[in-house]
């Protein structure tokens, strides 16, 4: 019998339509999204074990993350904002070609049964790096940088609070059973949390097709 909360591609789907539709009606969207995010992280986390980490061993698999993350992406991104003659979306490219990957990306390569331990330490390293690269791209090509404390916040609370969390699930028995579930569950939420949020972007049809073009585009095309 199909089960819908084991299918992280139905959760997606579903919290997508759900927050299209109700997006009017979702108070405190982007709190709410946020700690989907945190419990996703926190239950990705719980799979792996600490114990014999060594950032050395790591280094190769960083170098790599950097590499597609700070010269690939951003620069590819930079491009479209080049190329963009809206200032508000030029500024919003320069903000994701400064940024680092996704911390979602963490849990997504749990569900894909991935190196979760390499993806957390890149992801770690990157989001480090990132609080001195964030300011500097920003500050060249919009002439303004965001607050360093905000994303020194956001750097604890996405990334340090869940490993602090997950350290107490990994001794809970049967969590290994609940994991799939929770991180597919909170994936429905944070979806259907963000498209509501951003509803009234999908009334311009032109905009959402160039803009998931160019998303299409920076997600797949290298």
């Amino acid at each position: 019998m199909f089960q819908p909360w084991r299918s992280f591609p139905t959760m997606v789907a579903s919290g997508l339509v759900l927050g299209l539709v109700f997006g009017g009606y979702l108070p405190y969207a982007r709190e709410i999204g946020t700690v989907a995010l945190i419990v996703a992280m926190t239950l990705a986390l719980s799979e792996i074990q600490l114990k014999g980490l060594s950032l050395a061993s790591e280094v190769r698999a960083f170098s790599q993350a950097l590499g597609w993350n700070y010269v690939g992406l951003t620069g590819l991104i930079l491009a479209f904002a080049l190329l963009t003659p809206d200032p508000d979306l030029r500024a919003g490219w320069v903000v994701m070609a400064a940024v680092p990957s996704a911390i979602a990306v963490v849990p997504l390569t749990s569900i894909a049964k991935g190196d979760v331990r390499g993806a957390l330490v890149s992801t770690a390293l990157l989001y480090a790096l990132s609080l001195a690269l964030v300011p500097a791209i920003t500050l060249v090509f919009v002439g303004r940088a965001p607050p360093l404390l905000d994303l020194a916040v956001q750097t604890f609370l996405q990334i340090g609070l869940p490993l602090l969390a997950s350290r107490v699930l990994v001794r809970l028995p049967g969590i290994e059973r609940v994991r799939p579930v929770g991180v597919n569950l909170s994936f429905f939420v944070l979806v259907t949390m963000v498209a509501g949020a951003n509803r009234s972007a999908f009334a311009d049809l032109g905009l959402v097709v160039s803009l998931s073009g160019a998303a299409l585009l920076r997600t797949f095309g290298i």
